[in-house]
């Protein structure tokens, strides 16, 4: 069976996952299948990094190399944020691409420590190229350029998150130009720039009220498991031979544990930045997997079909959580 074959690369999920990733980063892996014709992507929801990757090398004629990390779209370019290259990155990316002729990405761009990695970049053509230059004074140059690329690469992944993706692609071609040029001085200014701004903004507590948040999520859910709690005492009373389809209704709220109320209140009571902005971002991925369950769960379209009494779930829960989205950067 080949890779593309697999379930978890299904179409359906690949959509599904690349319509989150328009809203925010999403982990995916990257390679090969064993035939070692075959470009293999994958985005996953749950899983992220060497997880993810080992999950694929562990399906039978699935992936033998690979990198991974956390991939965006920006319209219909997709980007791979990869945490480390590989051989023929920049080409397999390519050929995925005019393979899978995806109508939702129209080029895929790898990125290496906030680099955006072009033809020229991969790991085997860098290899290579290093090999041909024997000169001890080029030798000594390519050592220098080596070790900016490193740090470079460290201080991209140190702003990843913090740095808006764009701005770090432009500031690290940037800096990459200008150690390829052998201008370590401006490579040096970028880097030190790049670095004293990733510490700035973590420092920064997010600007983001996360009590009224937080009271606005837990007032919606209140009063919807209020109007489920009615209907159920109700309809049983009217219609008591109907009681074990009405308990149905106790699972209403398994999906839309009380997780993202608790995440929002600690958010908004912790005095530490960094740990706010850890709780930060973890409730707006609960907030944006309580959305999913909203679109798929069967008993969101029962409850406002049902014959009783009209509870509107859908419209009722998704204000709250896209302000939620909406306020969370």
């Amino acid at each position: 069976m080949a890779a593309s074959e697999h379930p978890a690369f299904s179409p359906q999920k690949l959509k599904t996952r690349l319509r989150e990733a328009a809203d925010a980063p999403v982990a995916f892996t990257f390679g090969i299948d064993k035939g070692g014709k075959e470009p293999v992507l994958l985005l996953h929801d749950k899983l992220s990094g060497k997880p993810l990757l080992q999950f694929l090398k562990s399906k039978k004629d699935t992936v033998v190399m690979g990198t991974f990390g956390m991939a965006q779209l920006d319209g219909k370019r997709l980007y791979l944020n990869a945490d480390k290259n590989m051989k023929s990155l920049v080409k397999l990316c390519k050929l995925w691409v005019s393979t899978n002729k995806h109508p939702m990405v129209t080029k895929i761009i790898p990125v290496v420590g906030g680099v955006e990695l072009a033809d020229g970049d991969d790991e085997a053509e860098t290899e290579r190229s290093e090999t041909k230059r024997t000169d001890p004074a080029q030798a000594a140059v390519n050592e220098k350029k080596k070790k900016f690329a490193e740090t470079l690469k460290k201080v991209g992944k140190q702003a990843a998150g913090k740095v808006g993706p764009v701005k770090l692609q432009a500031v690290g071609g940037q800096a990459m130009a200008a150690i390829k040029a052998g201008d370590f001085e401006t490579a040096k200014k970028i880097i030190e720039a790049l670095s004293k701004a990733a510490a700035a903004q973590t420092n920064e507590p997010p600007s983001v009220d996360f009590a009224k948040l937080a009271a606005n999520w837990i007032a919606a859910r209140t009063g919807v498991e209020r109007d489920i709690a009615s209907l159920k005492t109700n309809a049983a009373k009217s219609y008591p031979h109907l009681a074990n389809q009405l308990s149905v209704l106790d699972s209403t709220f398994k999906p839309f544990n009380r997780e993202l109320g608790r995440t929002l209140k600690a958010a908004a009571a912790s005095k530490d930045a960094e740990q706010s902005r850890k709780l930060a971002n973890r409730a707006k991925a609960i907030a944006l997997e309580y959305n999913k369950s909203l679109r798929i769960d069967p008993l969101v379209a029962h409850l406002k079909k049902n014959p009783f009494k009209n509870i509107d779930l859908m419209s009722r829960l998704s204000v709250p959580l896209a302000e939620v989205n909406a306020a969370i950067k």
